[in-house]
């Protein structure tokens, strides 16, 4: 009869008969989340919903019930519901602060997973790693698989409140259990949250680790298109982090073949590193939208009114963005025109990622202190805490800021110091926030403005040698053309004189 029914009834069926051959004895309400979570490998969270819905309606145990509820926030939390998958992950995480014992530590764990899903939208998320530490004893005392949630889920909830260096063991722990489980999904969500680490860790190297390994994990299991989008989204960030523009186009093809010209409104995130990518490589027509068409038209580009203002180029008619909202919000500042839009667009984030010491507010505050320079103390305070977090890539932007305000104060040799450290290395920067280009020009204003004009000149003498020899990575003159013409830093930064 489960095979007869619409949508959710063939995955019903297929776990139906796994659970036969195995000679269990399932429950509807189980039946129904078996079913569910084979929908949501094949990336159809609709069908995953109703299975989930039916599920809850099958008189579920209290124990069934508590795992229907956390794969409804699984199912949310991939799709386009970031609030409704917020709040159900709430109410589970004070189901499972009540009950601690109430699920076996392997489902227990996999619940915490699921709860982590609030920590970014959540204005105080410091709960869910005190519950995470509630937790840690049971779960790690049960089998491997209790534990390989859990430390994904600890590492996972350390990534979002902006604490990488704390995630990391807990990441690389995770990742050795799901290789020794051969869990091919167990394996993409923990390399998915590796690349998340080593972008805030700003480590290339382990970035592009992760991405190699989630992307074939994703082959090797047969997941479906939102899982294909994201493994290729997340080389996408990796090119854009390391200042790599032919690994950034590369991973773009991959993207652009995988959509097949499908819009991509259920895959925000994947969407808003889609259009970071074109504009990164200069293809600022190709980066308005969704992929699939034009939305509204907002905040049409004016004559620039700095160096580091991306709005040089003429408004088209492909110049139409989503709304100022989710991950789009980062774009909007980009291309922003005023500091009132600029402004719209951190508010926009913080009524996203409220909390101030996550990682999403982490970046919102160096946004900020980059927009409206702090005072001195501020300033330094500010690198100090993103340096002792272990936020590399967002501490180059906080070097900056550090410059700046020692520059306000006339004292010049720290002033001095300071932009030197930004630009020290060429390390990744904060692929969300920040451009290689707007660090060696900011860098090179600085050390002119605090005297220090030969410093200034070096600096931009290396920043366009990184520009040429980029451009020569890139596969054709077109793309050459795009990079050095069609980003407007990249055109500042080329012309001598002009830095």
């Amino acid at each position: 009869g489960l095979a007869r029914q619409a949508t959710a009834g063939p995955a019903a069926a297929r776990a139906a008969r796994a659970a036969l051959a195995a000679g269990e004895a399932l429950s509807l309400a189980a039946i129904w989340l078996q079913a569910a979570r084979w929908w949501t490998a094949v990336s159809d969270a609709g069908a995953a919903l109703v299975a989930l819905d039916r599920g809850l309606a099958a008189q579920p145990t209290p124990e069934e019930r508590l795992e229907l509820l956390a794969s409804r926030v699984v199912v949310l939390n991939n799709g386009p519901y970031p609030a409704e998958a917020a709040a159900h992950a709430q109410a589970l995480a004070e189901n499972l602060r009540q009950h601690p014992e109430a699920l076996p530590p392997e489902r227990a764990a996999a619940a915490l997973w699921a709860c982590v899903a609030a920590v970014p939208y959540s204005p105080q998320p410091e709960g869910m790693a005190a519950l995470c530490e509630q937790l840690r004893a049971r779960c790690e005392a049960g089998p491997p698989r209790a534990r390989q949630s859990f430390k994904l889920a600890t590492g996972t909830c350390l990534n979002w409140l902006g604490q990488p260096l704390r995630a990391r063991p807990e990441l690389v722990e995770a990742r050795a259990l799901a290789i020794s489980l051969g869990d091919h999904g167990a394996v993409v969500n923990v390399t998915h949250q590796q690349l998340r680490n080593a972008l805030l860790l700003g480590d290339h190297a382990a970035t592009m680790d992760a991405a190699t390994a989630g992307l074939q994990a994703v082959r090797a299991g047969g997941f479906g298109r939102s899982f294909r989008l994201h493994a290729h989204a997340v080389g996408v960030l990796a090119g854009l982090a390391a200042g790599q523009p032919a690994q950034t186009w590369a991973a773009l093809q991959a993207l652009e073949a995988e959509r097949d010209g499908a819009p991509l409104h259920d895959e925000a995130e994947v969407a808003a590193v889609r259009a970071l990518g074109w504009w990164g490589l200069g293809h600022a027509e190709r980066a308005a939208g969704y992929g699939g068409g034009p939305t509204a038209n907002e905040n049409a580009p004016t004559a620039p009114t700095a160096p580091t203002d991306l709005t040089a180029r003429p408004a088209t008619n492909a110049d139409a963005w989503p709304p100022c909202e989710g991950w789009f919000t980062f774009l909007h500042w980009r291309r922003a025109h005023s500091e009132t839009a600029q402004r719209q667009a951190l508010a926009a984030m913080a009524q996203r990622w409220p909390a101030d010491q996550g990682a999403m507010g982490c970046r919102r505050r160096v946004l900020a202190a980059r927009l409206c320079t702090p005072e001195q103390p501020a300033a330094e305070s500010l690198l100090a805490e993103l340096q002792a977090r272990g936020l590399q890539a967002l501490a180059r932007r906080a070097y900056l800021v550090a410059a700046q305000a020692a520059l306000a104060a006339r004292a010049l040799p720290r002033a001095i110091e300071h932009a030197q450290q930004a630009v020290a290395e060429f390390g990744p920067v904060d692929p969300w926030t920040e451009e290689p280009a707007a660090l060696w020009l900011d860098a090179a204003a600085v050390l002119h403005a605090a005297g220090a004009p030969a410093q200034a000149d070096a600096v931009l003498a290396r920043g366009r040698a990184w520009l040429a020899a980029a451009a020569e990575s890139l596969p054709g003159a077109a793309e050459r053309e795009a990079w050095l013409q069609g980003h407007p830093l990249h055109r500042v930064l080329a012309t001598p004189g002009r830095g």
